[in-house]
């Protein structure tokens, strides 16, 4: 999934095509605005020489009128909003989580597997986490994981490759790289013999419990990037927008049971955005 910002053309077009109106009405309310501050300092104080050709000025107040009304149609890359009654602020964002600051979730599958290629897809952000920061020496990976998760109970597998220790879905190794700390949660079963990721809802909603409950305890209260967990290739089939309300109410649920007070941000790809308006999503939280 591209994680490039798009143009700002094809971003005005997402958001006229999903807001056709806004551009005439801001456009004119700022029209207006400029119209009526410009006749009464003309009043006050005249600025222009009597006889001076004035249509300048008119076409100045256009020009503004229509630079606000492109603007405000312009989709909103990022959203804010507090939960009532919870200690939880939540963000909606699009961009590549590897350059949010934030401890940043990354998801993986039950055995945090470390080998490239069958094992862990170069195309999944667990892939594109060990390549960045592991690339040629996936042991200390395992050493780092299994050093977090010293004492956690797992099963023992036989497999022909790859880890041996399953996890429980919802397990979390916090791991720190290059002055960066990550929070690798558990969220796919992995098919012991075609090595596909696969998970199912209720399956899916124990892990984000699991996630959210690491997050409490782990992340001390410190801000939190979190990707569009399951709409990579774990197979859970839900439509983007589908998914993250689902994140959202997993959170919302867990914070309800238990206080998190830390800021989440879910952070979803630029791909996304004609698809995902941040803004009307947010609304239904509010």
């Amino acid at each position: 999934m591209s994680t490039a910002r798009p143009s700002v053309a094809a971003r005005l077009w997402t958001g006229l095509r999903r807001h056709p109106s806004r551009l005439f009405v801001s456009g004119f309310a700022a029209f207006a605005v400029l119209w009526t501050v410009t006749e009464a300092s003309l009043s006050l104080a005249p600025l222009v020489p009597e006889g001076s050709d004035k249509r300048w000025l008119l076409a100045g107040m256009v020009a503004g009128g229509v630079f606000w009304g492109l603007l405000r149609a312009l989709p909103a890359a990022q959203v804010r909003f507090d939960v009532k009654s919870l200690h939880t602020t939540v963000q909606f964002a699009f961009g590549d989580i590897f350059a949010r600051r934030e401890m940043k979730v990354i998801p993986v599958n039950e055995f945090f597997d470390s080998t490239l290629g069958d094992h862990v897809s170069t195309r999944s952000l667990h892939g594109q986490f060990i390549a960045r920061h592991f690339a040629e020496q996936q042991d200390l990976f395992e050493r780092l994981v299994d050093a977090d998760l010293k004492g956690v109970a797992s099963q023992s597998i036989e497999r022909a490759s790859g880890r041996c220790s399953k996890y429980p879905l919802g397990t979390s190794a916090r791991v720190k790289v290059s002055h960066e700390v990550y929070l690798l949660a558990a969220v796919a079963h992995t098919d012991i013999d075609t090595l596909k990721a696969n998970v199912d809802v209720p399956d899916f909603w124990r892990a984000l419990n699991g996630l959210w409950g690491a997050v409490r305890t782990r992340a001390d209260g410190h801000a939190v990037a979190v990707p569009l967990v399951g709409g990579g290739l774990s197979g859970l089939g839900l439509p983007p927008a589908h998914l993250l309300e689902l994140l959202v109410l997993s959170l919302l649920s867990a914070a309800r049971a238990q206080h998190i007070e830390s800021t989440i941000t879910f952070v979803l790809p630029w791909a996304y955005e004609a698809d995902l308006d941040l803004a009307a999503l947010a609304g239904k939280w509010r």
